[in-house]
């Protein structure tokens, strides 16, 4: 053990290569070493260092599909991580991309730490995602409206289709400013005529209008936006 972790996932984490190779060619520890504390293996760990993740997929064929912390398997941490790199070689290898986890499935983990380039990747791969609903009420857009990244909000504003862009509510009260609630809702109304900001939000079977939402928050400029697009 090293810094509470065994030696070979210490190696992999901070991605020293010769202890890492030494543990494994000289020593034979188990690739698929388990950290007995939350079921991670070596692959985890590995995700911030491509070449590692490289040698324990294809050298020692390392099971992808193992689940860690929260349900997490590998592709999940490199998209929490940031690690693409990582992320682009587990899809080459086939990882699942609708794994479940306790924070929702790969995408909706890159929605909530604001990792637009994982999301751009996990999109192209399966556009059906959009409407795929976490604990039956929250699909990554709605996740969106509840993060800080524009970035992602607007991407996945401007990818999904009307029935998965009803998140009035989620936009009035995810957002912690009224200016970035207000130009949320602007790009909504703007890019899709067909939403009408009067819906109840049946998502999460609220019966309070959106406009009641914001003038419950003072938000006046909201207000006057809703207004303004009611028909």
């Amino acid at each position: 053990m090293w810094e509470g972790l065994p030696l070979l996932h210490f190696a992999a984490k901070f991605g020293h290569e010769f202890l890492f190779t030494l543990l494994l060619e000289k020593i034979h520890s188990d690739p698929n070493l388990v950290d007995t504390k939350d079921g991670t293996i070596t692959l985890h760990y590995a995700t911030g260092h491509t070449k590692l993740v490289q040698i324990l997929l294809e050298k020692y064929l390392c099971d992808s599909e193992a689940e860690g912390y929260g349900r997490s398997t590998p592709l999940c941490f490199s998209v929490s991580l940031g690690h693409m790199d990582s992320l682009h070689l587990f899809l080459k290898h086939g990882a699942n991309i609708e794994v479940q986890t306790f924070l929702g499935m790969p995408i909706h983990l890159a929605v909530h730490v604001g990792n637009i380039d994982a999301v751009r990747v996990l999109h192209a791969k399966s556009p059906g995602w959009l409407r795929h609903w976490l604990y039956g009420f929250c699909t990554p857009l709605v996740a969106a409206a509840f993060c800080d990244s524009n970035e992602c909000f607007y991407y996945l504003a401007g990818a999904a289709d009307t029935k998965a862009k009803t998140v009035f509510y989620k936009v009035i009260c995810g957002p912690d400013s009224e200016e970035r609630s207000l130009l949320r809702i602007k790009f909504l109304l703007d890019h899709d005529h067909e939403l009408n900001p009067n819906l109840f939000d049946q998502e999460m079977l609220l019966e309070e209008l959106p406009i009641i939402c914001a003038a419950k928050r003072g938000w006046g400029t909201v207000v006057g936006e809703l207004l303004n697009r009611t028909d």
